[in-house]
């Protein structure tokens, strides 16, 4: 029985509502084959799940950090889960 792949629970705030962030979370996740998902909060933050290889989840926490696409992060907190889920692809929720 093979071991699944970490999950991290993140919060991600700055200028990340309305300006097209969950999209570029979603292509940079699918470029780095992440799954899990991405969703607006009512703060004003985005909160991702994201679940992969630690090399692919290296990748794709740099990529949603300094390629934010329209979006500006200040901050991302980061959060390693103990939860034996695991995500079939990376979704937007709405």
């Amino acid at each position: 029985m093979s071991e699944t792949n970490p999950v991290y629970h993140l919060i991600v705030s700055g200028d990340v509502q309305g300006v097209g962030y969950r999209a570029t979370v979603r292509r940079h996740a699918q470029q780095q084959h992440v799954t899990g998902t991405v969703r607006n909060l009512q703060d004003g933050n985005v909160e991702i799940i994201a679940q992969g290889t630690s090399d692919q989840l290296e990748k794709f926490f740099r990529k949603i950090e300094h390629e934010p696409g329209g979006g500006n992060v200040k901050e991302i907190q980061k959060n390693k889960l103990n939860a034996s889920i695991s995500y079939d692809v990376f979704k937007i929720e709405y």
